[in-house]
Parts: structure tokens; sequence; C-alpha cells
């Protein structure tokens, strides 16, 4: 059985091979596949992902495309959830800006898992570990009107949030 691939540059013009499995995790690759604009004999440039996010975004998708057909087979055990949620928690661990890099390369390429897997690990990060609230957030973004714009949660509210992601993420 022959291997269908398919062929994706980033923005810096590194060429990555893909299976096509892997491509459908995310939908935007998924729609481009599936109406045929994506043969199997072009290469798509995706300009909204560098190479270093393009690797990892595939090393995620890849153990995930990979989890689902262990599933679709029928062999998959309650071991191997918890093995792809620890693996989810090893990924992410990367640094701040890494992970603002993948949420950016998720986005664009649309994959929901990648992208909720990457805010949540930012927001417990800065709203429950560091308790550094939301001005703080905010400003790290570097954006002038967000930044200065006055914190529309009142104390109740944040501490509401913090306590309800807390228990989100204890084991």
């Amino acid at each position: 059985m022959t291997r269908e691939i398919i062929n994706l540059q980033s923005s810096d013009y590194d060429t990555f091979e893909v299976d096509i499995a892997v491509a459908m995790k995310s939908e935007l690759l998924k729609r481009m596949i599936l109406s045929g604009f994506a043969n199997l004999n072009v290469t798509l440039r995706i300009p909204g992902v560098n190479s270093k996010m393009m690797a990892m975004v595939m090393k995620y998708c890849k153990k995930h495309a990979d989890h689902e057909a262990s599933a679709r087979r029928g062999n998959r055990s309650p071991r191997d959830v918890e093995a792809i949620e620890e693996w989810d928690a090893e990924f992410i661990k990367a640094d701040f800006y890494v992970v603002l890099e993948l949420i950016r390369a998720a986005r664009f390429l649309e994959i929901e898992g990648l992208l909720d897997l990457a805010c949540k690990s930012v927001t417990l990060q800065y709203l429950v570990k560091d308790s550094k609230g939301v001005p703080v957030v905010r400003g790290t973004f570097n954006d002038d009107d967000v930044a200065s714009s006055k914190n529309d949660f009142i104390l109740e509210e944040e501490e509401e949030i913090r306590k309800r992601m807390a228990l989100s993420h204890t084991p």
C-alpha cells in the first residue's frame, strides 16, 4: 500500500512531507484536500506558519491522528486516553512565546484541539499559577488598546475564574 502524502511549505520555505491522515487534522488542509485543490503533486505554501512551528504542529497532528486511528481499529484502552493526555501535557511545556506561536499556527491551520491545549496552557500559567491578573495578561500582548483598557472583570469575577481554572486542571 502506497503512502498518500502532501507537501507543505512553511513561511520560511522549508518543505514538509506529511501523511494525508495527519494533514487532515487541520480543518484548513482538510478542506483543501477534499475539494481537490491540494492534489498530491503540488506543494502547498502555508504562509502563516514558520518551519519551527510547522514541525511542532505536525508532530501534534501525527500523534493525534495515530491515536484516532488506533481507536478506529478498536485498539484503544483507557490507558491510551491517559497516555495522550500525558503526551499533550509534555508537548505543551514550552516557552511562553513558543506557546503563543503555537496558538497562532493552530488558528491559521484551524486545529481546534491544539488551539484549545495551547490556550489552556497560557491561561493556566498566567491567571492561575502566577496570579498575574487580567491587566498584566493584556499588557503581555503589547497591544496599546488592550493594554490600556480598564479591567472589565470585578475582583470577585477574576477570583471565580481562577478557582474554576484551578479545579479544571487538577489531576
